[in-house]
Parts: C-alpha cells; structure tokens; sequence
C-alpha cells in the first residue's frame, strides 16, 4: 500500500512538473510544433538516463527508486501525450511536423 501511495504522489508531481515546463515551452515558442512535449520528453529521458546510471552505483531503496523513476519522472514524460499530438497535426494536415 505504501508503495502505491508514493507512486501517486511521485505521478502527480511529476505531471505538475510536465504541465509547467510544457505550458512555458508552448509561451516561448508559438508554433503548431508540439516544442513542449518534445522538451519535456527529452529532458526527462535524460534525467532517467543520469539518474539510473548513478543509482546503479550507489544503492537507493525500492520505494524511493520507484517513487523518483515510476512516479515523477514516469508521469513527467509521457508517450502518450506525443502520440496525441502526432495524431492531430496528422488529422489537421501537419503531415511534416507530425
């Protein structure tokens, strides 16, 4: 049960975290692109990436690891919302942006 609480909490930080940075991203570039996704997902990919290597090395508790990797960074990026996003520039005619 405990496990399952710290995922939720780590999941809505981490979509917190996806809408805040996305938002700002969409105000800075005005574009039909979907910059915000693409940003978060890359940013998040690489933290996974950083992170995991270093936690490889020193030791972290299960919880803790599932809280950081499944929860906020799993609900910071997402695949879904660029698939979404790739499926409405492809219905809106974006054929090369999608």
């Amino acid at each position: 049960m405990v496990k399952i609480i710290l995922l939720a909490t780590g999941g809505a930080i981490g979509t917190v975290f996806r809408y805040a940075l996305s938002g700002l991203t969409y105000r800075v570039f005005d574009s039909v692109f979907p910059w915000g996704t693409l940003f978060v997902n890359l940013s998040g990919s690489l933290v996974i990436g950083l992170l995991w290597g270093f936690f490889e090395i020193e030791s972290l508790p299960s919880n803790l690891r599932s809280f950081v990797f499944i929860g906020i960074l799993g609900g910071f990026t997402t695949f879904s919302t660029f698939t979404l996003e790739s499926f409405s520039m492809f219905r809106d005619g974006e054929l090369k942006l999608a």
